[in-house]
Order: structure tokens, then C-alpha cells, then sequence
């Protein structure tokens, strides 16, 4: 068994109210450490705003199938205005309605999986069988063992928690902004609490913090694994579990960058790098999941490997420099 050692010492904390980004300290280090996450936020996603409209209209058109003819004839000019309002805003709230359903359904989802491994006669709700099926699915086929099931590796986290007796350093972690979004906020004397320290969990190989003081970014990868060679040498390889409908490049960039930091918090090499796309419900015969077996009803998941680790990684430095410039004030970029 090799005992692996963080380097570093990490507060993670979390955005509350409207600032949910995550952002961590590393000791020795005065700097906020951006999430790799919120540095690819900057990225466009054009596939998004079209589904976002698409659903707004769908959305209308259902409201709008909802209500009878007669029922609109009935309606005075006043009411009949007010009615369009309504449902336009109904219709251009349900992306979001429909994102945070799905945000939701994906927490629950790692939650889940964390719990499974760590004890395998986990209950699953009726609402994850499916997801849950697609991850053993991957599981018996990825040739991989979660470090949580082998004695090869023990990662140990230099971690802070609130009662942790010795501070990080001098500065205070950062603080949310206290401005009211609204003027009913500010009259309710509405302010927003402060971020508070997130706890990584204790099973081995899985929400592993890690950071780069080298580049200035942290982050929280799913799990990490281990693939035995012909041989018998063993390579650790680094996994991100996704819900979401489709793989997109942001996604290598992700598990590239958590794979170059994991190697210099813990000093290990890492050759390997995937995201795992799993059915949240049987998957149509459109989707693109891989499966071994021939059964209509098989669970499902995609399962795609970083070709080349180095080179994608610059391409996520490239957006860690974009986004580094964005923070500027406008007065960087224009004259007074």
C-alpha cells in the first residue's frame, strides 16, 4: 500500500446566496484560487442558447395548447394582456426551472455514487435506479479499480475544517457581497451571508481536492482510480462523472486540469484522464452510450478518455488566461 500526501493545506468554500462559484486557499498562498469550473464558465456554449430557446418556445406552445379558444374569447383586452405576460414569463423561466432540476438530479446523483462505494448495499431511490445501473454498468467494464476498492493507494488531504485549531494565515477567507439584489431586499435589510468552508468527504479516492499554486487554480475532481498493466504495474487515473445529455470539449479541459493539479499536490503521476456519461433514464435509441451488451433495455454510459493530457492542458491554460484578464476593471482595456 503507498500513502499519497497532499502537499497543501485547502479551505474550499462555497458561494451562498448569489455568488455560487467555488473558490479555495492553499496556505503559503494570499491569492484566492479560482475553481476550474468557474474558469470555464467563460467558455460560450452556442448549443445552449438555442436549446434555451427552443425550450422557451415549446414552452409557449404548451401554454398555449393549454388554454381553449373560448376561454381566450372570454378574455377583455386588460386580462388578455396580463394572460400573455404571464405566460411568456412562465415560458422564459422554464430553461432554468428545467438546468436546476438537472443540477440537482446530478449532486444527488455523485452523492449517491460515493455512497455506493463505500458501502455497496446502499438503498437507491426509484429515481436514480437507472443512473445508478449505468455506473456499475461502466464500472464491470472500464477495467479500472476505484481506489476506494483497492489497498494500492491511500490519498491523505491536508484538509481545514472549522474547528481546526490553526488558521490558514493572516487574511480572512473571502466574504460575499452584502449589496441587496433588489430595493424589496434592501428594504427588508436583506444581506448575504458570508461563504462557508465545504468538508471533503473521507472515502479514499473520491472529491479529491487538489490545486496548482505553479498556474493559480484548484478544484474537486469525482474520483480517482487504478489500472493494473500487463505486468503488474499500476497507473492512477483521474474520473469525472457527468448527468448532463452530451460531452463537450470544456469537459477534457476539466478533467486535464484536475489531472495536472493532482499531480502537483501529490506529486503522482497520472496517465490517464475520463469523463463517464451516464443515462439518468433508458436512453433513446439516438443517444450515443456505449454498452457490451445487446439488450434494449441495458444500462448505459459514454466513456471518453483525454487523448493527449499535455496538450489539452494548455488549451484550459488559454482559458485561465482569458478569464485571469476578464476579472480586469474596464479602465485596464479603455482610455479615460
Amino acid at each position: 500500500m503507498k500513502t499519497v500526501t497532499s502537499r497543501y493545506r485547502i479551505t474550499q468554500t462555497a458561494g451562498t446566496g448569489f455568488d455560487r462559484s467555488r473558490k479555495y486557499r492553499v496556505d503559503g498562498y494570499n491569492d484566492v484560487f479560482p475553481s476550474v469550473t468557474t474558469i470555464l464558465d467563460i467558455i460560450n456554449k452556442p448549443g445552449l442558447h438555442i436549446w434555451k430557446h427552443r425550450t422557451s418556445m415549446n414552452s409557449v406552445r404548451t401554454l398555449l395548447e393549454a388554454t381553449s379558444a373560448k376561454e381566450l374569447g372570454r378574455k377583455d383586452d386588460d386580462a388578455y394582456t396580463q394572460w400573455i405576460d404571464e405566460t411568456v414569463k412562465r415560458a422564459s423561466s422554464e430553461p432554468q426551472r428545467i438546468s436546476t432540476s438537472a443540477a440537482t438530479f446530478g449532486t444527488n446523483t455523485h452523492s449517491l455514487i460515493e455512497k455506493w462505494i463505500a458501502d455497496p448495499s446502499t438503498e437507491v431511490p426509484e429515481t436514480h435506479r437507472v443512473v445508478m445501473a449505468s455506473f456499475q454498468a461502466w464500472r464491470e467494464a472500464s477495467g479500472l479499480q476505484l481506489l476506494a476498492e483497492t489497498n494500492d493507494y491511500v490519498i491523505e488531504q491536508k484538509k481545514i475544517v472549522e474547528s481546526d485549531p490553526e488558521p490558514l494565515d493572516t487574511a480572512p477567507l473571502p466574504q460575499a457581497e452584502t449589496k441587496p439584489k433588489t430595493k424589496a431586499q434592501q428594504r427588508k435589510g436583506f444581506t448575504r451571508p458570508p461563504m462557508v468552508p465545504i468538508v471533503p468527504k473521507g472515502i479514499n479516492g473520491t472529491e479529491v481536492i487538489v490545486c496548482s499554486p505553479t498556474y493559480g487554480y484548484a478544484g474537486c475532481l469525482d474520483a480517482v482510480a487504478v489500472r493494473t498493466k500487463p505486468g503488474g504495474n499500476k497507473s492512477l487515473v483521474v474520473l469525472d462523472w457527468k448527468t448532463s445529455n452530451m460531452l463537450t470539449m470544456e469537459n477534457a479541459l476539466q478533467v486535464a486540469a484536475y489531472a495536472k493539479a493532482f499531480e502537483e499536490t501529490f506529486g503522482e503521476p497520472v496517465e490517464e484522464a475520463w469523463v463517464v456519461r451516464l443515462a439518468k433514464s433508458q436512453p433513446s435509441s439516438g443517444d450515443s452510450y456505449n454498452t457490451t451488451s445487446t439488450s434494449a433495455n441495458a444500462p448505459m454510459f459514454e466513456a471518453r478518455q483525454v487523448l493527449d493530457i499535455d496538450g489539452t492542458f494548455k488549451v484550459f491554460l488559454n482559458t485561465l488566461d482569458m478569464w485571469r484578464n476578464l476579472q480586469r476593471p474596464p479602465a485596464t482595456y479603455f482610455s479615460l
